[in-house]
């Protein structure tokens, strides 16, 4: 039998995505029954409770963006080191493991935080024969190695306290190197169907940004994570590293920027948005400095909004304030 905390959750995140596609229809007060768990119900199990509590930052997601995304989160050390250990894997834990990590990396990216959900310091899938024999193992591992990669990314930037076994320098090579070795081996499905860059674009075009598009929701998916996590390592590129065999393009902060920012401008499908994409776009329009291109992001966060519901308004309005910071 389902725990009501977590049939209330469940509930509650139903009316909020519902409301974000018929905000005239009134609250049933499901809402009110999200939270901890009842006195009743306190021997749930530890599945149990991380499911709780990754229903209710998904619903915080949905109908407040930005108590979501707070610095001060706070997730629980004993519950996330519970559930690490299930990153592998296709049952209900690991789920709901990759769903914590996506949601922790949105807030992390989008407020220059550490992330807080513990990661296996190996990537726990192989893109081997078995992999490839079978479809879903093959587009989840290249779906979520990204992922992994551009939350360890974010994991490095905060390093405060290196481990001795692995010094800054070690981890940041080995993280260029697994990202670059994933774009060398992603497979069809992961590559552009269509790649411009602007001058390869006509005369009176008005696309501020290179033309690159994907087929499927797990190429937009991967693909931005990858140039969001290859920014922030070249961002952070300690003095000694030396990448060979990349292409100055590559090792571009500008070039993975505006590629963060045409993926993101050109997904229209609501199935294909995650708040770590959302988080990723804001992170990467703010170093965006011509008019045209900031115009551009503007339309396309409220495109946002009306395609997903998420209040993206009040994003583009910091993002306004930043800018004029930049201009002063």
């Amino acid at each position: 039998m389902i725990s009501r905390p977590i049939w209330a959750s469940v509930l509650a995140l139903s009316e909020a995505s519902i409301k974000l596609q018929r905000p005239e229809l009134s609250s049933t007060g499901i809402d009110k029954a999200v939270g901890a768990p009842s006195i009743s119900d306190i021997n749930l199990d530890v599945t149990n409770l991380i499911f709780l509590r990754a229903l209710n930052e998904a619903k915080n997601c949905t109908t407040d963006i930005f108590r979501a995304w707070s610095p001060k989160r706070i997730y629980g050390k004993e519950l996330m080191e519970t559930i690490a250990p299930h990153a592998i894997g296709r049952d209900l834990t690991s789920a709901i493991y990759w769903l914590l990590v996506r949601l922790d990396l949105a807030a992390a990216l989008a407020t220059d935080t550490k992330i807080q959900v513990p990661l296996p310091p190996s990537f726990p899938y192989h893109a081997g024969e078995d992999i490839k024999a079978d479809p879903f193992a093959n587009v989840f591992c290249f779906a979520h190695r990204p992922l992994w990669l551009c939350a360890r990314a974010v994991e490095f930037v905060h390093s405060i306290d290196p481990s001795p076994q692995s010094p800054l320098l070690q981890t940041w090579m080995q993280l260029m190197e697994e990202l670059e070795l994933w774009h060398q081996e992603r497979p069809q499905g992961f590559q552009p169907m269509m790649e411009l860059e602007i001058e390869d674009q006509t005369a009176d075009s008005r696309q501020s940004f290179p033309l690159v598009l994907y087929a499927s929701g797990g190429g937009v998916f991967a693909n931005q994570l990858y140039h969001t996590a290859m920014l922030l390592l070249i961002h952070n590129k300690p003095r000694t590293a030396r990448i060979n065999g990349l292409t100055s393009v590559t090792m571009s902060p500008l070039w993975h920027a505006q590629r963060i920012c045409s993926i993101a401008l050109n997904n229209d499908r609501r199935e294909c948005w995650d708040p770590c994409l959302l988080a990723s776009f804001l992170m990467a329009s703010r170093r965006m400095t011509h008019e045209s291109q900031q115009q551009e992001i503007i339309r396309g966060f409220e495109r946002i909004q009306k395609v997903t519901g998420w209040d993206a308004g009040r994003l583009s309005e910091d993002l306004r304030a930043e800018w004029s910071l930049l201009e002063m």
